[in-house]
C-alpha cells in the first residue's frame, strides 16, 4: 500500500450521516487518513463502483453490526479475489449473539458476512482469544492510534485557556464538583464539558475541529477508563480507547483512572503518560487545580505526550504496521 500516483486498493467510506454519532467521527476521521495515506479509493457504499485497483478493500466501522451492513451493500462489486479487511472500534458482541450455537452460526447471513474477511482488527484484545474460539472468525489486535499529525500538537501553557477538558466518560459527581468550582469562580478558571446529553453531532466535520481546537488549548486533559467510568454498561472489558491518545496528542496532561488492560502500559510507557486522580470529587478538584497552575509542569509533561504521540501512535504508524503484516 502507498503510491502517489495510483490507488493501492479501496476503502468503504461510510456514508456521512448528519446527525453524526460522536464515536463515528471518530471512525470516519481515520477512515479519511486512511485513504490518503495509503492512497486507496473511497467507495461510497450507498452508490457503489468497482474499484480500479480489487486487490484489497479495507472497511473500517463502529460495531460489527456496522461492519456486516457496509460489507453487504459493496459485495456485489468487489471481484471475488479481493481481501477484504476490517477494522471495528467498539468490537464486542451481543450477549444474545455470543450464546448462540457454533452449529447455527454458519447457518446466518451475518456470519457468513463476517467470513468474508481476510482479517479483522480490532482494539479490545482482551476479547481477541474468546472471539476466535467461539466464531472462528481471522480476529487480530491493533491499537486505537490518532491523526497527531493533522490534528495535534504542543502548545505552550501559556496559551491554553482551557483549564480541565472533560469531554467523554467522567463520574456524574466529578463533572458537577468541576463545573461549580471552575466555571462559577470569577478568576478566569475553566472547566470545559457538555451537560447535554445528545451524543450527535450536526456537522461532524467541524465538530471534530471544535474537539480539537478545544483540546489544544487546555491544560489538563481528563480520561477514565471502562472500568473505573461506564454509566452505560456498554464495555465488557478494559482497553486503551480514542480519548486517551487524543489527548495525548494535543499535548494535555492525562489524569483520571487508567485503564487496567494488559496492552496499555506497553502502550503508554514513558513518565507522566498518564496521572492518577484520587475518587473523591473534592480531591480531584484541587489535584487537577494544583496540577494546572504548574505552568512548568504542564509545558514540560504536554511536550512529552504530543511528541510519544506523533512518533508512535499516529494512524499511519498502525496503517504501515497493518501494510507489513498484510503485504498485497
Amino acid at each position: 500500500m502507498g503510491s502517489s500516483t495510483s490507488t493501492s486498493g479501496a476503502i468503504v467510506m461510510a456514508p456521512p450521516e448528519v446527525p453524526s454519532t460522536l464515536a463515528m467521527t471518530c471512525a470516519s476521521e481515520f477512515s479519511r487518513v486512511l485513504a490518503d495515506f495509503a492512497a486507496l479509493e473511497p467507495i461510497d457504499p450507498l452508490k457503489p463502483h468497482r474499484p480500479a485497483n480489487g486487490e484489497i478493500c479495507i472497511i473500517v466501522a463502529i460495531s460489527f453490526k456496522q461492519l456486516v451492513d457496509l460489507q453487504r451493500r459493496i459485495a456485489a462489486i468487489l471481484p471475488k479475489e479481493t481481501k477484504l479487511v476490517g477494522y471495528v472500534f467498539d468490537s464486542y458482541f451481543s450477549e444474545k449473539t455470543k450464546r448462540l450455537p457454533r452449529a447455527l452460526q454458519g447457518l446466518l447471513p451475518y456470519f457468513a458476512s463476517l467470513q468474508r474477511f481476510d482479517r479483522i482488527y480490532t482494539p479490545f484484545a482482551e476479547l481477541i482469544e474468546e472471539q476466535v474460539r467461539q466464531f472462528g472468525l481471522p480476529i487480530e489486535y491493533m491499537a486505537i492510534g490518532v491523526d497527531a499529525l493533522g490534528h495535534g500538537g504542543f502548545v505552550s501553557a501559556e496559551r491554553r485557556f482551557v483549564t480541565v477538558n472533560g469531554y467523554g466518560r467522567q463520574p456524574a459527581a466529578l463533572v458537577a464538583r468541576l463545573a461549580d468550582r471552575l466555571n462559577r469562580s470569577g478568576d478566569g478558571l475553566f472547566h470545559f464539558t457538555s451537560h447535554v446529553r445528545l451524543g450527535e453531532a450536526l456537522d461532524p466535520v467541524r465538530h471534530r475541529d471544535l474537539f480539537w481546537q478545544t483540546l489544544r488549548h487546555s491544560r489538563v486533559a481528563l480520561a477514565y477508563s471502562p472500568e473505573s467510568c461506564d454509566p452505560d454498561g456498554r464495555f465488557p472489558c478494559s482497553f486503551l480507547g480514542q480519548r486517551w491518545y487524543e489527548s495525548l496528542a494535543a499535548g494535555c496532561v492525562v489524569a483520571g483512572k487508567r485503564p487496567r488492560a494488559n496492552e496499555v502500559d506497553g502502550q503508554l510507557d514513558w513518565p507522566d503518560a498518564t496521572i492518577e486522580l484520587p475518587d473523591d470529587p473534592d480531591a480531584v478538584a484541587e489535584a487537577v487545580l494544583a496540577i494546572a497552575a504548574d505552568t512548568d509542569r504542564v509545558n514540560r509533561i504536554g511536550r512529552r505526550n504530543a511528541i510519544e504521540c506523533l512518533e508512535r501512535h499516529d494512524w499511519r504508524w498502525r496503517i504501515i504496521d497493518l501494510a507489513r503484516s498484510y503485504p498485497v
